[in-house]
């Protein structure tokens, strides 16, 4: 077979011919920014006679267009800019320019619409960050009146001098108990706004992990004692115990995954296991990769309840109230809040989080986190 002479084949393409049918909008400008020709789809985009269009200044159509066409030749790049047809009606086109002796190329696509959806996410997005902002920022005035609730309600529980009647009693308890939930609730609802905020930063400085973890545990008895739940720290493979990171948001992690550990489980024995992990499974993770990367650059945590479990149903949105905020299950609700924010932080930190679960047999949460301060993140 005989080899194409490609030189033969560009030869014999009519330039003009190709640019007329292209679908985006052709404009060739002159050097003093005058249009010399256009194809067809640019009279249809700016709804106008050839007669009419040849001779403006391309700053007549579109907004800024010689300072953008001269930039996006230098830049090899596009530009989203308005434009104007000369029967006055505006709209979004994205240009790009190449210049070639002394005039230049230019095409233009009309975005109006792909723009208009872009400003409007923009919009909402900015909006859902304010809201955030504002939530965080009356997290105290949300708090208090129900803390107050839960401490005169708890007084008058604990009594001893003047009991309340059984009758009393348990309206008395009704209130505290859902005075503590709505507060639960509260709290976790409030963290998921802050760490969807802007409000919320990653402060790292180097520390050691193990004794916050030891203080975790500590600060946590409580809660255990009260479900008669068995809590293990398991230490033995830490290689590296000062880590660089950010503290506080490692703490918020870990206390939101053993809350909805322990409201899991109802028996038995609550785990948490930090060890550094093996480089390869860090490698085909989304963890921040660091140049020459060794096991101790990372730490992973590990905490596996022998809990209920969430079911394949829960799974699918474990990580988006959003999605299930019409549920009648509240506690699929709570849960997806709880994991939001977790996984939110966990990203920020630069590491992630995988859930393995099983029904009726417990739940494992890993994650794995960069704690090396000294070396370069190749994919941050």
């Amino acid at each position: 077979m005989q080899p194409m002479n490609f030189s033969n084949f560009f030869s014999s393409i009519n330039t003009k011919e190709v640019l007329t049918n292209l679908p985006d909008a052709v404009l060739v400008i002159e050097e003093d920014g005058l249009i010399s020709w256009v194809n067809d789809r640019a009279i249809y985009t700016f709804e106008t006679s050839r007669d009419d269009i040849l001779g403006l200044h391309l700053d007549d159509i579109v907004v800024d267009g010689m300072h953008l066409a001269e930039k996006s030749h230098v830049k090899k790049s596009s530009f989203v800019t308005g434009a104007i047809t000369p029967s006055s009606k505006e709209f979004f086109v994205e240009l790009n320019a190449r210049k070639y002796g002394m005039q230049f190329f230019v095409t233009l696509r009309n975005t109006t619409h792909m723009t208009s959806v872009l400003s409007q996410a923009e919009n909402t997005s900015k909006v859902n960050r304010e809201k955030n902002i504002m939530l965080t920022q009356l997290a105290s005035d949300f708090k208090s009146p129900m803390q107050s609730i839960i401490g005169f309600s708890q007084a008058l529980l604990d009594n001893i001098d003047d009991p309340l009647t059984e009758k009393q009693s348990k309206y008395v308890q009704i209130i505290n108990k859902n005075s503590k939930d709505l507060l639960n609730f509260m709290e976790k609802f409030l963290d998921f706004s802050y760490v969807e905020s802007s409000t919320f930063k990653v402060k790292r400085k180097l520390f050691d992990v193990l004794t916050l973890f030891q203080s975790i545990c500590k600060d946590n008895e409580l809660l255990f004692q009260n479900k008669k739940l068995t809590l293990v720290l398991d230490n033995e493979y830490l290689q590296r115990k000062t880590v660089y990171m950010d503290e506080d948001a490692l703490r918020k992690v870990i206390q939101q995954i053993l809350e909805l550990a322990v409201n899991l489980t109802e028996i038995g024995t609550i785990t948490i296991r930090i060890f550094n992990p093996d480089i390869d499974e860090v490698k085909h993770s989304d963890v921040y990769w660091y140049v020459d990367a060794i096991s101790t650059d990372y730490l992973k945590i590990q905490i596996k309840d022998t809990g209920m479990g969430f079911s394949s149903t829960e799974m699918k949105n474990i990580y988006n109230p959003y999605a299930i905020m019409d549920s009648s299950n509240k506690k699929a609700i709570l849960h997806a809040i709880i994991m939001n924010t977790v996984k939110n932080i966990v990203n920020r930190l630069g590491g992630c989080i995988q859930i393995d679960t099983e029904v009726m047999k417990g739940t494992v949460f890993n994650i794995v986190l960069p704690v090396e301060k000294d070396k370069e993140i190749e994919n941050e």
